[in-house]
């Protein structure tokens, strides 16, 4: 649960669509009155701790991992999803994705809220490019480290 910050609220919960399959999260929003604003909500696969950020305008950022690639059919790749309800012009939901089979992709994720109602999506990365990622609010990546290569204070952008 968190406050929408206009006088209602959203609530976070788990929805088993499959029994062989990972379960969906959905993030709800309930207005003061007490009923639910379809609108505002959104969801992404539950497979480790999601991240969310709630926003100004009724919205709500959503952040889920799966750090793995799959180890059984029914398992998803291995992923990161940010995805927000209420989405301002231009914005694109972002999701990367990696099939191969029982290969560790990620380690963890983070959601941050930014001054200007977005927000900062982290994550760290074990494969490929090494260290720890940002994205703000779908407009671009930034590389805060490139593990044994970091430079202190250096800031590369990714494109």
């Amino acid at each position: 649960m968190a406050p929408d910050g206009q006088d209602g609220a959203f609530a976070g919960y788990g929805d088993f669509q499959y029994t062989d399959s990972p379960p969906y999260y959905d993030m709800t929003r309930v207005l003061a009155s007490g009923t639910i604003d379809g609108s505002s909500s959104t969801e992404g696969l539950l497979v480790a701790q999601p991240e969310t950020v709630v926003k100004g305008d009724g919205g709500a950022f959503l952040a889920t991992i799966s750090p793995d690639g799959p180890y059984q059919p029914a398992d998803p790749d291995a992923f990161l999803s940010l995805r927000q309800s209420r989405p301002g012009p231009g914005w694109t939901d972002f999701y990367e994705y990696h099939p191969q089979i029982a290969w560790a992709w990620y380690g963890d994720i983070g959601l941050a809220p930014a001054s200007d109602g977005g927000c900062v999506f982290f994550w760290s990365q074990v494969t490929e490019r090494f260290g720890l990622f940002a994205r703000r609010s779908g407009m671009y990546f930034v590389r805060l480290s490139a593990g044994a290569r970091t430079v202190a204070g250096r800031v590369v952008v990714l494109k």
